[in-house]
């Protein structure tokens, strides 16, 4: 699997206990980026990022919850797919950084509701009930220290699966909520993150309204994914084919 570098970039990690370096990991349903940090310096040091496994039982949501929920034997590949992934990539950037792999104290992930399900084996079939697309989904896992032990951590590494808002809304969305600020403002702002489950928030001034929506489908069959669209969108703009309203100019 191919796994590509990012440039370091400059952040905010939450608190944790005995906290020396942590990982950081965006779940997403066409693709895994994984962070890895100094948290006492709060200094990014490596990260990458790759397709998801899991694409070969399913290139949508919906589709990967069905298969997993046809018997345990393939919810189990599944979930061993995307840990297996993530596990493997925060031990290869120790290993370049010549880290301990012990130091590692502290992984939070965010995601997508479904992806984030299929990681803990938990509630998953909720998802495919429309009744279900508007609550609130538990996706904590039953015995969060198995998850560290099957990662090769101590009992002191806590791995913490960041709560979706309800449905396919994710918690990926609040960590593009927390680094833009968007609700620090009193000014309306529309924060959209595009792929295979794309999500909208909106901020009026006073209420921040959330939703998503299948954007992939969309797109995919053409070969193209979200940030496909954003360098799309930017290129039109450049060359004035668009306007910044969104317009086509002619």
């Amino acid at each position: 699997m191919l796994f590509y570098n990012i440039s370091p970039t400059s952040s905010v990690l939450p608190k944790c206990r005995d906290k020396i370096f942590g990982a950081a990991v965006d779940l997403g349903t066409t693709h895994i980026r994984v962070t890895l940090w100094d948290m006492q310096k709060r200094v990014r040091l490596s990260g990458r990022f790759g397709v998801n496994p899991q694409i070969s039982f399913g290139s949508d949501v919906l589709t990967r919850i069905a298969a997993a929920a046809e018997s345990e034997d393939i919810l189990s590949t599944i979930l061993e797919l995307s840990q297996n992934t993530i596990r493997d990539e925060i031990r290869n950037m120790a290993v370049k950084l010549e880290l301990n792999y012990s130091d590692i104290r502290h992984i939070v992930i965010v995601g997508n509701s479904s992806m984030l399900a299929l990681l803990s084996g938990k509630n998953y079939k909720e998802l495919l009930m429309p009744q279900n697309w508007i609550k609130d989904i538990d996706i904590s896992p039953d015995d969060p220290l198995q998850l560290s032990r099957s990662w090769g951590f101590e009992d002191n590494t806590c791995i913490e699966l960041i709560e979706p808002v309800g449905g396919f809304v994710g918690s990926d969305i609040i960590a593009g909520l927390l680094a833009t600020r968007l609700v620090e403002s009193d000014i309306p702002s529309l924060l959209i993150d595009f792929g295979t489950n794309s999500e909208i928030a909106l901020w009026d001034g006073i209420t921040l309204w959330l939703t998503s929506a299948a954007g992939g489908p969309a797109f995919e069959k053409v070969g193209i994914y979200g940030s496909d669209i954003v360098d799309i969108i930017a290129e039109l703009l450049k060359n004035s084919i668009i306007k910044p309203n969104g317009r086509f100019t002619d």
